[in-house]
């Protein structure tokens, strides 16, 4: 079974009406439309994903298409139509970006230091080098998420949380003050590898 996990705000969400899959909508706006999920207007998608995680660990399905509430790319690429036609398509149990671009960067130069700042706090070294989805839209295997302990997710959701809607700074030293979303953008890929080494002792964030 595939599952389509929609991170929304104030967008135009009529294109949802048309998945052939189930879908589940986390509405952060101040009126959350019918038959969504609210969730507070903190840490944009990755709030939404790590909750989403923390809720259904032991009930996933096998794959889940995680989506912003505009999936069209950013700048603008597809069409509805297109979108609609590419999520309702048969997935290959593969973990993969959709609807959008795929990025490699070396996580230790990245413009904001703060990812190679947690990359290094939860995973042992190997390639620093990153492959990421911008906008954080995935098909991802529920092996890709089972692979982590969901204690991994509820300390990052807990760090997400802490971080609220802070002013985003670039060159931070260290993670004390929570994790922003952009920050999460690029650790993603290295969560849902299966091949990346968590370390034992994760979790130091001062």
């Amino acid at each position: 079974m595939t599952e389509v996990v929609i991170s929304k705000y104030n967008e135009n969400c009529e294109w949802i009406k048309k998945i052939k899959h189930k879908t589940i909508i986390y509405d952060k706006s101040e009126a959350p439309i019918n038959g969504s999920i609210g969730r507070p207007n903190i840490g944009r998608e990755a709030e939404t994903l790590l909750y989403h995680i923390i809720e259904n660990y032991d009930k996933l399905p096998e794959i889940t298409i995680f989506l912003q509430g505009d999936p069209r790319s950013n700048p603008v690429k597809y069409t509805y139509e297109e979108v609609i036609e590419e999520i309702n398509k048969d997935h290959e149990k593969k973990l993969k970006t959709i609807l959008t671009w795929e990025g490699m960067v070396d996580i230790r130069n990245y413009w904001l230091k703060s990812c190679s700042i947690l990359n290094d706090i939860l995973f042992e070294p190997d390639s620093y080098m990153v492959t990421y989805s911008s906008g954080v839209q995935y098909v991802i295997p529920k092996d890709c998420i089972i692979n982590r302990p969901v204690n991994l997710y509820k300390m990052l959701h807990a760090q997400v949380l802490k971080y609220q809607n802070q002013p985003l700074i670039a060159d931070k030293k260290d993670l004390s003050e929570g994790i922003d979303a952009w920050t999460m953008e690029l650790i993603w890929g290295n969560i849902f590898n299966v091949n990346k080494i968590l370390k034992n002792n994760y979790g130091t964030f001062s």
